[in-house]
């Protein structure tokens, strides 16, 4: 069975909604940085914290003062969330905003994880200081062997029951899609994904939707994996690069005006 970024988002939003899991057979949710190190006040200050009912779900990115990329996988349920920017904890400080609407990508499907993402427009902008502060949109795909960096408050091995406290950050590499293909045999990784890996460090339960990023530009997001920090089975995440017209059209489309990005 799998160990991805998925069961456990599905997990924490069913229990935040006192429902049944959904009977998701190929993914279980996976995400909490694995072999990473502490994030200090305003490293990474595009990060958000998806909580609903008081608790973390997922994690995000801000792309713009009304605007966050996450994870399709982690809306579940027309849930309205709670957006949390400018802290290194998911559960106090920084700025709080509301989820107004939510877009998720018309061809994401949960049994490939291909297109795994939507945008989550927020009832007030975040404002803009040295803990809150967008990242920049990839605008080609970034290729092996280059470092990156992922980060979340997800689970620090798989085995762990409890997420992170603080905001946690790991270097990883990306790899070439013929090896992250030839790591998954069956499982197809398509265009619309990137993979990163490094022994010992990895993204994991409660990461997902979350950020892999190269200085402030915004490279992919936390999808799935199979386990946490396994060396024969490398990160993925969503190619962001792919969808920079799409996130940009969509923005345009509800906003009615050009969306501006950092």
């Amino acid at each position: 069975m799998w160990s991805t970024l998925i069961r456990f988002a599905i997990v924490l939003i069913s229990v935040a909604l006192n429902a049944s899991q959904p009977n998701y057979t190929n993914f279980s949710i996976s995400s909490r940085i694995v072999g990473g190190e502490p994030v200090t006040n305003n490293q990474i200050p595009w990060q958000v914290a998806l909580l609903y009912g008081g608790s973390l779900v997922c994690g995000g990115s801000i792309i713009s003062p009304y605007w966050v990329v996450t994870a399709a996988h982690c809306i579940l349920a027309n849930a309205h969330f709670t957006v949390r920017a400018g802290s290194i904890f998911h559960q106090k400080n920084g700025q709080i905003r509301k989820s107004k609407s939510i877009i998720i990508h018309k061809r994401f499907n949960i049994e490939t994880m291909d297109n795994d993402i939507a945008l989550i427009r927020l009832d007030l902008p975040f404002i803009f200081d040295k803990a809150v502060q967008p990242c920049r949109l990839a605008e080609f795909r970034r290729n092996s062997p280059l470092k990156v960096v992922v980060s979340g408050w997800g689970l620090t091995n798989e085995n762990a029951t409890t997420l992170s406290n603080y905001l946690m950050m790991a270097k990883v590499s990306i790899v070439t899609p013929s090896e992250c293909q030839k790591a998954y045999g069956e499982i197809k990784i398509t265009k619309n994904m990137i993979c990163a890996v490094d022994p010992n460090k990895d993204s994991c339960s409660g990461d997902s939707g979350g950020p892999l990023f190269f200085g402030n530009e915004l490279i992919g997001i936390v999808s799935f994996g199979i386990g946490c920090a396994r060396s024969d089975y490398p990160g993925v995440y969503t190619s962001v690069s792919g969808f920079n017209l799409w996130i940009k059209r969509k923005i345009s489309e509800l906003d009615g005006s050009r969306p501006t990005f950092s």
